[in-house]
C-alpha cells in the first residue's frame, strides 16, 4: 500500500508514467474515493495482524481512507452542481476562458478555484484538489480545455441517460 500511495499521491516526476499506467488499468484510482477505499480496506486488514504497531498504523491508514472517501463524495456532489450550471459548449468555453486569467490556454489550480467559486460552489482545499484531479486526466497539474470539455461531455452524457 505504501508504494501505491507514493505512486498515486506524490508529484515526483519519476512516478508520473507509472501513475498514468496504473490509473489507466484501474480507473477507480483516478478518483479520491477509489483511492480512499483502498486505504481504508488496507488499514482494516492491517489491524487484523494484532500487533500494537500494526493496529495503530492500520487505524491511521483506515482513518485517512475514510477521510478521502468523504472528501471525494463532497467533491463529486460539488462537481455535479458545476456540471449542471454550464448548459452548453458555448457557455463551457466562455467559463473556461473567463477563468484562464493569464491566457495560456490552461486552468491551473488557482484559476480552477476561481471558476468553481464564480459558479457559487465553495470547496475546501482537499475537495478542490479532488475535483481538480478528476478533470486533470494526465496529472500535469493543469487542465486544458479538451480535458475540461471531455469531463463535461462525459458527465452530461451520464445525466442524460434515463
Amino acid at each position: 500500500v505504501g508504494v501505491c500511495a507514493l505512486i498515486l499521491e506524490s508529484n515526483f516526476s519519476f512516478v508520473q508514467e507509472t501513475r498514468h499506467k496504473m490509473t489507466k488499468r484501474l480507473p477507480i484510482f483516478r478518483q479520491v474515493r477509489g483511492r480512499g477505499t483502498m486505504y481504508a480496506t488496507a488499514g482494516i486488514i492491517q489491524c487484523a495482524m494484532l500487533d500494537p504497531l500494526d493496529i495503530v498504523v492500520g487505524l491511521f491508514t483506515a482513518a485517512v481512507g475514510i477521510y478521502m472517501i468523504k472528501v471525494g463524495q463532497k467533491a463529486s456532489a460539488s462537481m455535479s452542481t458545476l456540471r449542471k450550471s454550464i448548459t452548453n459548449e458555448k457557455a463551457l468555453l466562455a467559463a473556461f476562458q473567463a477563468n484562464d486569467r493569464n491566457g495560456d490556454g490552461v486552468l491551473e489550480m488557482f484559476e480552477f478555484d476561481g471558476l468553481v467559486y464564480s459558479l457559487g460552489i465553495e470547496l475546501d482545499s482537499d475537495e478542490l484538489d479532488a475535483a481538480f484531479s478528476s478533470i486533470d486526466t494526465n496529472n500535469d497539474k493543469k487542465i486544458v480545455y479538451d480535458e475540461f470539455r471531455t469531463w463535461w461531455k462525459a458527465c452530461t452524457a451520464e445525466t442524460d441517460i434515463p
